[in-house]
């Protein structure tokens, strides 16, 4: 009679992430061993590679290498394993029909229109200077990330603009549990 597969959940292993996955297993043991190994989302498996507004291009380099059984990409200058078939947004390619030392680069920019600079408040109420990058450290609270409107943005664009600084801020494992929502708009 067959054992029925028994489901557990794992938790991101990164501190303040909180993302969970549904893992399954055959047996009691497995899930034992699955466990005792750290568990990482996709956002902190390799966070180097996350696009965020600091880090707003990646770039990758595949190679054609051929083996005696056929053609295959790999990351360029390593000896990893690959595949004869390789795509990605707006395109797809085979191995075989390149000659060994083909090189696909592949690029991801971002690109935003949102105009970030101004006079803005932090959650202590300190006007702090933003000039499109994270703001420094407020002087007052030395807070490092600092709520703001840019001024010109819904709410809706003001809360998605600051889940994108506050997972900025996880990644460079600073706090932001001292600003309030929603930010506001320096008066003077």
């Amino acid at each position: 009679m067959p054992v029925a597969r028994r489901e557990f959940t794992l938790v991101c292993a990164s501190p303040d992430c909180g993302e969970w996955s549904l893992h399954a297993a055959d047996t009691k043991a497995e899930e034992l061993r699955r466990r005792q190994k750290p568990w990482y989302c996709t956002r902190h498996t390799r966070p180097e590679q996350v696009l965020t507004p600091t880090n707003t291009v990646r770039e990758r380099v595949l190679e054609v290498y051929e083996l005696p059984f056929g053609k295959f990409w790999r990351e360029a200058g390593t000896e990893e394993s690959g595949s004869d078939f390789t795509h990605g947004p707006g395109f797809k390619a085979f191995a075989d029909d390149f000659p060994v030392g083909t090189r696909l680069i592949v690029t991801a920019r971002l690109e935003t229109e949102v105009a970030l600079a101004g006079n803005y408040t932090c959650g202590c109420g300190a006007v702090v200077a933003f000039e499109g990058e994270i703001p420094a450290d407020c002087l007052r609270c030395g807070s490092t990330l600092h709520t703001f409107n840019p001024g010109g943005l819904s709410d809706e664009e003001v809360q998605a603009l600051f889940w994108v600084l506050k997972n900025e801020a996880k990644l460079r494992g600073i706090s932001t549990t001292t600003h309030p929502w929603p930010p506001r708009k320096a008066t003077s």
